[in-house]
């Protein structure tokens, strides 16, 4: 037999015993106080209380129905029956834009790390939703496929850097490609893509993708992190260290804008939505808002063999033992000298 609370049941190895100790000190007490106003026997005989087999059967019967409520709380489990789990939810595929110029810091500590803390953040919010992640730059790779194990994938996520994709430049059009690919094995009508990016797109394939995301239906939210302003890429060395930043062939510095108007055409002619992160907060509630209010498929289903909870059996006894203990309880002596 299993248990619901099984650390419950550990308190009985001292219930049990303190329970005991607990009747014969009260019995031992009331013997000493009658004691103190004369000779015990003539005492006891003059009270009209309980006798002792009555007294004592009244104390077990509130024992036992005390261990049968730690029973019942502990919850008993046996017997089973076929249960069939399912899952529902909505396919999202999260592509993120690891490009050098997401290591702008306008957002601190740095645009891509602070994206992939808001990322994580998401994915802990996701409720039964299948979820994979793309890593693009001057091209793009399937970092997670779509899963159900949000553990796995915040473990890819954290992996994900400029070092990923070995073409650096920013092609939003490839990830969207890429993403229209990863999710063609899933309904049509529950997928969306999470595009996060700084939208400074280099391909000039971006009405060509968007075109594509069309026609399979894919509603793309686009996430736009930066500052439209611009600010300096940083040139860091292989082991991260920060030495100056990053220039053209004409010796000036090289700025990063973040591409607002692309981003809002790309939600807008895939029936998606546009967010502004230029402070660094995606907005993580008001985007698992709109994936929960979209349709739902069926993601997974499978038959497990469910335990039933039978608590009402011992608490149907603790209350049977009660019963029968008051009429125990009120039976007398008759005083007799």
């Amino acid at each position: 037999m299993d248990f619901v609370r099984p650390i419950l049941l550990v308190h009985l190895l001292w219930f049990v015993p303190l329970g005991v100790a607990f009747f014969l000190l009260i019995s031992i007490r009331r013997r000493s106080i009658l004691a103190r106003f004369g000779e015990l026997g003539i005492l006891q005989r003059l009270q009209i209380n309980p006798s002792k087999i009555f007294y004592r059967a009244s104390c077990f019967l509130i024992l036992l129905s005390c261990v049968s409520m730690l029973l019942a709380a502990s919850g008993p489990l046996f017997g089973s029956r076929l249960k069939t789990l399912r899952r529902q939810g909505v396919n999202v595929m999260i592509a993120l834009d690891v490009s050098t110029s997401m290591l702008a810091d306008d957002v601190k500590p740095n645009r891509l790390e602070k994206a992939k803390r808001e990322v994580s953040l998401l994915l802990d919010g996701l409720q039964g939703d299948r979820v994979g992640i793309i890593a693009f730059a001057g091209t793009s790779f399937l970092q997670c496929p779509l899963t159900l194990d949000y553990g796995t994938a915040k473990m890819l996520l954290g992996l994900v850097g400029p070092g990923t994709v070995s073409a650096q430049g920013t092609n939003i059009a490839d990830a969207i490609e890429r993403s229209i690919k990863a999710l063609e094995k899933v309904g049509r009508s529950h997928r969306v893509l999470l595009l996060i990016t700084d939208g400074e797109d280099h391909s000039g394939r971006l009405d060509e993708a968007i075109s594509l995301a069309r026609e399979a239906e894919i509603r793309i939210f686009t996430i736009g992190i930066g500052s439209v302003q611009g600010v300096p890429i940083p040139d860091l060395d292989e082991e991260g260290r920060f030495r100056g930043h990053k220039k053209d062939a004409r010796g000036h510095v090289v700025m990063s804008r973040m591409n607002e108007e692309a981003l809002q055409r790309i939600a807008l002619e895939t029936r998606g939505m546009y967010f502004r992160s230029s402070a660094g907060s995606i907005q993580v509630g008001n985007i698992l808002k709109r994936i929960e209010e979209m349709d739902k498929e069926e993601l997974d289903a499978r038959d497990i063999l469910h335990k039933e909870d039978r608590y009402q059996i011992p608490l149907a006894m603790a209350f049977f033992l009660l019963l029968v203990e008051i009429p125990i309880s009120t039976r007398r002596n008759r005083g007799r000298l």
